[in-house]
């Protein structure tokens, strides 16, 4: 990452759009300022100007120009604001990187600049992107923690107490032939570390769950052969989206769609609903590519709903994936048959559908993984390594030898956090993850 150059980059959503934004990094913006623009503003400030294409043709923006060290990078920057036709864009960064050390930005680049330039600490480059992912409530507060400093003070005070712990316990290991020296007891060095794991599973959340970073959960309608499960998925859509048949077998491929869903901290969060082929011995070479498909998407799901109009539910359709939750739901609930203990519903006139969408609602949220998890997965791993040692050592507290070694792994963990351990592979894999304009 050559910090001599000049950087841009579109730094607003790609597409048309009413405005767009560009960025620049570097020491040439106060040469692009002048050579470009008319008028240029002296110092800090924004100014309607004029900027020249290299066709000569003037388009009006209004210009911000950040002075050093006082920018979010720490180098002289300006951005563009300019209508938001994509071709217009394209010509004004053509236009800037005509110029002598001017390129496109590198993912994360802008982000990355301000992290070596001391403008911003690890943590807070990393909330950077924790906003930009976060999609529900509780996210957007782990993501603020993370850009204000208030999650990075927490692991800096895990660390110090660790540092504390594996100091008292080696010193114990150290002078173990005097008998006067008593560093640490093995009770109270249990309670000590039951507080600290207290603490930081409050932060991690659970271990189980979804995956983290992954768009949508995804919920898939799985069942017998005709047991309702096309007719559902469009009930649930509120479209005819999937063919429905008295044919059994009508669906022979994985039909997926974005289903919003109500519920506190995840309102206008889609999950991807899935209606999957009928689960049977397959005849042919059709049928079974059908099942193969179908059982790949249950093995990739966060959710199954699990379809009988019997209700019986006498053996499940197959295995579910570790981590997901499954709902027992009795289609075609219009029809005679015994009551079930499981989520009647008839799709043909919607009756107890609502009950149906609140409970995927419940599932998926009970499974969805911590709000750190989902926008800040590094930390989420670091924090599970801290967790396993820790627990380690909390069993091995009659061995100080094994103690230090778990503590000592602990420690470890909080010090990759900080960015302390390989820092080139822990930037890397922080900010190839931005967005250019970041």
């Amino acid at each position: 990452m050559p910090l001599g150059d000049t950087i841009v980059a579109w730094a607003s959503p790609a597409g048309g759009s009413a405005r767009a934004l560009v960025r620049a990094s570097g020491p040439a913006c106060p040469g692009l300022l002048q050579r470009c623009f008319t008028p240029a503003p002296k110092g800090r400030g924004a100014v309607p100007s004029r900027f020249a294409l290299a066709d000569g043709l003037e388009l009006p923006v209004l210009l911000l120009r950040m002075v050093a060290p006082a920018s979010y990078t720490g180098e002289e920057s300006f951005e563009v604001l300019l209508p938001g036709n994509p071709e217009l864009v394209r010509r004004v960064l053509d236009r800037l990187t005509s110029e002598p050390g001017v390129r496109h930005a590198g993912p994360g680049e802008f982000s990355a600049r301000a992290l070596l330039n001391e403008r911003l600490t690890l943590e807070q480059a990393e909330g950077v992107l924790a906003l930009i992912l976060a999609r529900r409530d509780d996210e957007l507060d782990a993501a603020r923690r993370l850009l204000d400093g208030r999650t990075g003070d927490r692991y800096r005070d895990w660390s110090e107490r660790l540092a504390t712990l594996l100091a008292l316990v080696e010193s114990g290991i150290d002078f173990t032939d005097q008998e006067d020296v008593v560093a640490i007891d093995p009770a109270t060095l249990r309670e000590r570390i039951a507080g600290l794991i207290g603490e930081i599973e409050g932060l991690a959340g659970g271990a189980g769950g979804r995956e983290a970073g992954r768009e949508m959960p995804r919920v898939v309608l799985v069942g017998a052969p005709n047991a309702g499960k096309s007719t559902l998925f469009n009930a649930l859509l509120g479209r005819r989206r999937s063919v429905a048949s008295p044919t059994p077998g009508t669906t022979r491929d994985v039909i997926e769609e974005p289903l919003h869903l109500e519920h506190e901290g995840l309102a206008d969060a889609p999950v991807l609903l899935a209606d999957l082929p009928g689960l049977d011995a397959p005849r042919d070479g059709v049928g079974r590519a059908a099942q193969d498909a179908a059982r790949a998407a249950i093995a990739d799901a966060d959710l199954l709903v699990w379809c009988d109009p019997a209700g019986r539910f006498e053996a499940g359709p197959v295995a579910a994936p570790a981590g997901a939750r499954t709902i027992r739901v009795r289609t075609k609930a219009d029809l005679p048959g015994a009551p079930a203990d499981a989520v009647s519903i008839c799709a043909l006139d919607g009756w107890n559908l609502g009950a149906l969408r609140r409970a995927i609602a419940d599932g998926v949220a009970s499974n969805a993984p911590s709000a750190l998890a989902a926008v800040a997965p590094r930390h989420a791993r670091s924090l599970a390594d801290a967790l396993d040692r820790l627990r380690e050592a909390r069993r091995a507290a009659d061995t100080p030898e094994l103690v230090a070694v778990a503590l000592r792994s602990a420690l470890d963990a909080f010090d990759d956090l900080a960015g302390r351990v390989s820092p080139d592979q822990v930037l890397g894999r922080i900010f190839s993850a931005f967005c250019v304009g970041k």
